[in-house]
């Protein structure tokens, strides 16, 4: 191979992996945009579901905790909106944005009583076991029908 042919290959691949780099370059930009954005939608998303539910849950499916604090609620028959993060591509955006602008927890469940944060599982179990917790629902007009063994 002659000495002009080598110089056009290497001037060949040099365009190759400069047509690579400007394309890494604007995937990663469009990636940063996105970003920049969606932690409005994710805060709107938030926003929308704690007004306008009176109850609402952040939970992840298999997480104990948020099995243990649902099954608190529905064995009070407490309607609540159910958000199974880990079974939505926003999933983390979501749990991130809680910690970042909400609740400064980072952990699941995230309980929310009439707009307001209200706490996790071991805070739900805690007012339950203290009485506190029906004073709690009917102080946010949230319907319940307490355990048999209090009726």
């Amino acid at each position: 191979m002659n000495y002009s042919n080598q110089i056009k290959m290497r001037l060949g691949a040099l365009l190759v992996l400069s047509v690579i780099a400007a394309f890494l370059m604007v995937s990663v930009y469009a990636k940063t945009s996105d970003q920049t954005e969606q932690p409005d939608q994710i805060e709107q998303l938030i926003n929308d579901k704690v007004k306008n539910n009176k109850v609402v849950v952040f939970s992840k499916s298999y997480c104990p905790y948020c099995a243990r604090a649902k099954g608190l609620l529905k064995s009070l028959s407490v309607k609540a909106e159910i958000l199974e993060l880990d079974q939505r591509e926003d999933g983390q955006k979501i749990q991130s944005t809680l910690y970042e602008k909400f609740t400064k927890s980072r952990t699941v469940p995230s309980i929310w009583f009439d707009g307001k944060w209200f706490g996790g599982s071991d805070k739900l179990m805690q007012s339950l076991q203290d009485g506190t917790l029906y004073g709690t629902l009917k102080e946010a007009n949230i319907e319940f029908v307490p355990e048999k063994s209090e009726l």
